[in-house]
């Protein structure tokens, strides 16, 4: 497949370079991970800093009550899923502009969480925030 596409363009070396080495990193990634990335569902914005030891996620969930908010921890990251309502007044309505989404929403964080007891949240505002130790992986004891 290779060749037939390098056949018929004839790319700058510099775009060549950076298309190979782009293939040779996804072909360390397993097909199921490449997969669960490309189908994880973004409904909610967030943010992610480092600083020192620690990620700082931010996650827009307005119109969210931390009842309303639930954390999944997961083998490669964590799930943060909301259940935005539709607000009363509104249900019936004629849609004019739909930029919001209501309902359960979902957003995937590739950050493994070691120990969830750890991980330090917060909702302010419409803004959940979590402060999670950097994963160092697990210790193995030598025996």
């Amino acid at each position: 497949m290779e060749e037939f596409w390098r056949r018929f363009y004839k790319p700058p070396r510099e775009i060549e370079k950076y298309f190979e080495e782009g293939l040779k990193l996804l072909s360390t990634i397993s097909p199921e991970k490449i997969t669960e990335f490309i189908r994880a569902e973004r409904d909610l914005p967030i943010t992610i800093l480092r600083h020192e030891e620690y990620y700082y996620v931010y996650c827009d969930v307005a119109g969210c009550t931390k009842d309303d908010v639930e954390l999944y921890d997961r083998e490669e990251g964590f799930l943060i899923v909301a259940n935005r309502k539709i607000p009363e007044e509104v249900e019936t309505a004629d849609v004019v502009m739909d930029e919001l989404k209501f309902g359960k929403l979902r957003t995937f964080v590739p950050i493994k969480i070691s120990d969830p007891a750890e991980v330090e949240t917060s909702i302010e505002n419409g803004l959940l925030r979590l402060k999670i130790p950097e994963y160092k992986g697990k210790k193995i004891e030598i025996q």
